[in-house]
């Protein structure tokens, strides 16, 4: 693992850490993914998945196969799940939770952790009608005094992955159209005969 000097560029990430702490030097986290599917049906899973689960597209271009999706916020629950935290003790284990970071901070009246998260996917033609999908992501987060990136732990590209598969298995639903009879009119009362004078 590969480990920065605390230096002041993250000394305000780390208050009340102790000097004994080191920050981790964070890359982007890429898989790549055989899937025996075309291209196509791939490109038009990710969009069935983008669509399901209310993503805002910063890039597409279907033609290129390139997907890139506008920063997802996160909270400290979901950096604790996702990815690791930028600084580690003497042992090399974490220096702390981000959500112990996060109470931390709103005790002393400051702004909690937040993060981000960027995703870029490209989908490639493989052998035959198979595709071949890389999928980066960049997680960083921040306490309002400093942003610092952060290294993934995989499990949210997992996940992705797994809604990917069943938004391809998923055929499109379309509603078909039915015969429906037409609007009847209300029941009106039978006409009766009726008195004329003489």
């Amino acid at each position: 693992m590969r480990v920065l000097a605390l230096a002041l560029v993250g000394l305000s990430f780390l208050t009340a850490c102790g000097p004994d702490y080191w920050l981790v030097e964070a890359d982007p986290y890429e898989i790549k993914v055989p899937l025996a599917m075309s291209r196509e049906a791939v490109f038009d899973g990710l969009m069935a998945l983008v669509h399901e689960r209310d993503m805002d597209v910063d890039v597409i271009d279907k033609g290129a196969g390139v997907l890139a999706l506008d920063a997802i916020k996160l909270g400290p629950k979901d950096l604790e799940r996702y990815c690791e935290f930028p600084a580690i003790d003497e042992d090399g284990d974490p220096a702390k939770s981000f959500q112990q970071h996060h109470a931390e901070r709103l005790e002393d009246r400051l702004q909690g952790v937040s993060g981000t998260l960027l995703i870029k996917i490209l989908v490639k033609q493989g052998a035959g009608d198979s595709a071949l999908l890389s999928l980066k992501t960049e997680f960083t987060a921040t306490n309002g005094d400093k942003t610092l990136a952060c290294n993934s732990l995989g499990v949210y590209e997992q996940e992705f992955l797994s809604r990917l598969r069943e938004a391809m298995l998923t055929p499109t639903v379309m509603p078909v159209p039915t015969d429906t009879p037409a609007d009847t009119p209300a029941d009106t009362p039978a006409p009766t005969d009726t008195p004329t004078g003489n």
